[in-house]
């Protein structure tokens, strides 16, 4: 009977075995599911602040780019008035006939929604048809107009990103630089 029994006990893992091994396994595992999903969320947040700063980018250019072409800019206060550092206006002759249309009268403007800003964008012939080319924006001074001698007006444009979950503010700025323009 001595024999049947030795045998016993080296033919398998006792229960106090399989239970620690399972404990261990079930430690592991939570700790790779934890790290795979805090890795998780950090690529979506990288993905979102990616999109964002792409979306400023691409605002900040159109408005360079439109600034460019302007033959007119129309700040609120008038014609000699400096501009609004949050909104302007200027005539983008589009189809270049020399005649002011309402749909080549442009205006950009930092529009502030609990706090925080949008770039957006619209013509006088569809004053409700915004179109929003950067959000998450700090609320501040995005436009400031200079005149420089011989008829000359620069426009710096600045706008800067909200720090999103942790991370800093971001900054993206361009300058234009509008000569002969009334």
């Amino acid at each position: 009977m001595t024999g049947r029994r030795s045998r016993r006990r080296e033919a398998g893992f006792t229960l106090v075995e399989l239970l620690v091994v399972m404990a261990m396994t079930g430690v592991i595992a939570g700790a790779i599911v934890s790290v795979t999903i805090s890795m998780l969320r950090a690529q979506s947040q990288v993905v979102e602040i990616s999109d964002v700063l792409a979306e400023a980018r691409a605002g900040l250019i159109r408005t360079q780019d439109e600034l460019r072409e302007a033959k007119r800019l129309y700040p609120s206060g008038g014609p000699t008035a400096p501009c609004d550092p949050r909104e302007l206006s200027f005539w983008l002759d589009s189809d270049r006939d020399g005649l002011l249309q309402s749909d080549e009268l442009v205006t950009y403007t930092l529009d502030v929604t609990d706090g925080v800003g949008a770039l957006q964008r619209w013509t006088a012939d569809a004053p409700t048809v915004k179109r929003t080319l950067a959000r998450q924006l700090e609320v501040a001074d995005v436009f400031d107009c200079k005149d420089e001698p011989p008829n000359t007006r620069v426009i710096d444009i600045a706008v800067s990103i909200l720090g999103h979950r942790g991370l800093h503010d971001t900054a993206l700025d361009g300058s234009v630089r509008l000569r002969n323009v009334d």
